[in-house]
């Protein structure tokens, strides 16, 4: 019997040529697929196939019959008229008056029915893996590229005997608005063609309904045992923390940064596999892949994230505890019941993906994960990773650049008081939590972040104690008898009259949502995943902590905000009695 971290590879060197083995199939499909990539193919509006034309025959002339109606005391005679004009199609059934009689002298209307004529045109066969363009009505098209409504112009279509049917045909405009997706650089590098490997890795991670491919089954292998033997460097950061002089690492330690390493080394893998192929040339074979590796890469990046962050070691000995999940496939039966066969399609859905995304340990997060992929397939990647005490002076700018939107916010002197509201805000996260901290990067510049304290009660009373008395010192308070204070008076008296019953949401809330948070992001940032990977990134490292909920306090007129978080599953939370009524507290478990 094969084990789970054997790979079908190994068997392929020993076996003759003429013995037939899946995984060499495997690699002859793939070579013999590669050329199809770095075809020239354009991808714009909805592609149809071209279609055979058809013939449409005369309808055949019916017989009518007349019946006698009228009374009379003679026979009667039952008469029969031919009728030479040719039928009208028509696709509704309304009573038509064909032809009137005259059986002895009497007029009678006799109105007839129209009989539809059913036409079966022998139907055409087309193969679609060869043919140069494709149905758009074709099972697994997906994100097709935006483009104008096509004009649609009137074409006789001749029949037999003369007369004409008006049909619309859908014809592609010429306009130049027309957005047509191709690649930008048209120069052949062979660093940015797919490889053989590339696409073998591609088959793997799509592989069977119910059966994983083995590389596939490696980065669920290696995650899971990385998320269940983090509290070894729990133990290790203990252990030396105790023997400051102790240089030595146990074998275990080593072992985990090492298959840390590895993890990173296998996400990569998917990092230049996504990069090739949105440089490959045939951009409609692109279009059709690009959502789907979009989003296994999103998903193996966010658990590759999440173990940089375990790797730190900022949590308990107990993570095991709150990290183990219900239902991932490593459950007990879930493997086993994946991979018989019996279950019906809709018991397992979403693939590796969703088996992957069941090891965060975000139980109820589910929501967080659905996003949509972008509209155009683009190269950009965005990065979230740990805070470093380096990324303060852009987690202060981006604190500026995104709370001096409102009115009040304008009156406040940026040039005299340039980190009066970033002090304010996030300040005390990064000074007092910074082991709860994440930022997103764009090539390298942070263009977001998202801070959290484990127990908003113990985080406000060291703010009373180590972060305010500073604060107090730097922005003086101002005695002036004016009767409206500026928004930045506001702040400042916050700084010297902080207090603690006034911060802190209703005790029921506060026991299910013990932690608070606060996020932004730059608005050059199109893409709409990346706030919802960057809150699961959070949301996780809180989870590791034994955190199940976490609330976020938010001014009550920002109602553009408040809309956001209530987009990401946050709701509004019992308040205290004795809150700021500006404020308002949104909160969400998971």
């Amino acid at each position: 019997m094969k084990l789970e971290t054997e790979s079908d590879e190994e068997g392929i060197i020993d076996l003759p040529e003429n013995i037939y083995h899946s995984r060499r199939a495997l690699r002859i499909a793939i070579k013999e697929w590669i050329p199809e990539f770095r075809r020239q193919k354009q991808a714009h509006g909805p592609i149809i196939k071209p279609q055979p034309t058809i013939s449409i025959m005369s309808p055949v002339a019916i017989p009518l019959a007349s019946f006698n109606t009228c009374m009379a005391t003679s026979t009667t005679t039952i008469t029969t008229s031919t009728s030479t004009a040719p039928l009208s199609l028509s696709t509704t059934n309304n009573v038509e008056s064909i032809s009137s009689a005259s059986v002895n002298g009497c007029p009678t209307n006799v109105l007839q029915t129209a009989v539809a004529v059913t036409m079966n045109p022998p139907l055409v066969i087309m193969n679609s893996l060869v043919s140069e363009s494709k149905v758009i009505s074709e099972p697994m098209d997906c994100n097709i590229s935006p483009a104008p409504s096509p004009q649609s112009s009137d074409t006789a279509m001749n029949t037999d005997n003369g007369s004409s049917v008006s049909m619309q045909v859908e014809t592609p405009s010429p306009s130049a608005d027309m957005v047509v997706d191709v690649i930008q650089d048209q120069k052949h590098s062979y660093e940015r063609d797919l490889t053989e490997e590339d696409l073998l890795l591609m088959c793997d991670l799509f592989y069977l309904p119910f059966e994983h491919g083995p590389q596939s089954v490696q980065y669920l292998t290696e995650f899971n045992w990385l998320k269940s033997n983090a509290y070894l460097v729990s133990n290790e950061n203990l252990r030396k923390s105790k023997k400051k002089n102790s240089t030595d690492t146990k074998p275990e330690i080593e072992e985990w940064y090492e298959r840390a390493k590895r993890m990173d080394e296998l996400t990569e893998q998917v990092n230049e596999l996504f990069q090739r192929l949105t440089f490959s040339a045939n951009r409609e074979l692109v279009h059709d892949l690009y959502p789907y590796v979009w989003d296994v890469r999103c998903v193996i990046s966010l658990l590759n994230f999440y173990v940089k962050w375990l790797s730190h070691g900022h949590f308990p000995q107990s993570i095991t505890n709150y990290t183990l999940g219900s239902y991932t496939w490593f459950s007990k039966g879930w493997k086993e019941s994946f991979m018989s066969g019996d279950q019906e399609p809709w018991v397992f859905r979403g693939g590796l993906v969703a088996d992957l995304q069941r090891l965060m340990p975000v139980d109820a997060g589910s929501d967080l994960f659905i996003y949509k992929p972008p509209d155009i397939p683009t190269n950009k990647m965005y990065n979230v990773r740990p805070y470093t005490f380096e990324d303060e002076s852009a987690v202060y700018n981006i604190c500026r650049c995104t709370c001096y939107t409102s009115v009040d916010d304008h009156t406040i002197n940026k040039s005299d008081l340039p980190d009066l509201i970033p002090d304010r805000l996030v300040g005390s996260y990064l000074t007092l939590s910074p082991e709860l901290c994440f930022v997103v990067e764009d090539n390298g510049t942070v263009i977001g972040y998202a801070l959290a304290a484990l127990n908003a009660k113990e985080f406000y009373q060291k703010l009373q104690v180590s972060w305010l008395p500073e604060m107090c010192t730097k922005y003086p308070l101002d005695n002036s008898s004016e009767e409206i204070q500026s928004a930045s008076q506001e702040i400042i008296n916050w700084f010297h009259s902080f207090d603690l019953n006034k911060e802190l949401p209703d005790s029921n809330a506060l026991s299910q949502h013990q932690s608070v948070m606060t996020y932004a992001t730059l608005p050059v940032n199109n893409d709409a995943s990346v706030s919802k990977r960057l809150i699961i990134c959070l949301l996780a490292a809180l989870r590791a902590n034994g955190s199940f909920g976490v609330h976020v306090p938010l001014r009550t007129k920002d109602e553009q905000t408040l809309e956001f978080y209530t987009k990401l599953g946050f709701m509004e939370i019992s308040q205290g009695p004795n809150l700021n009524p500006g404020f308002t507290y949104l909160g969400r478990v998971f």
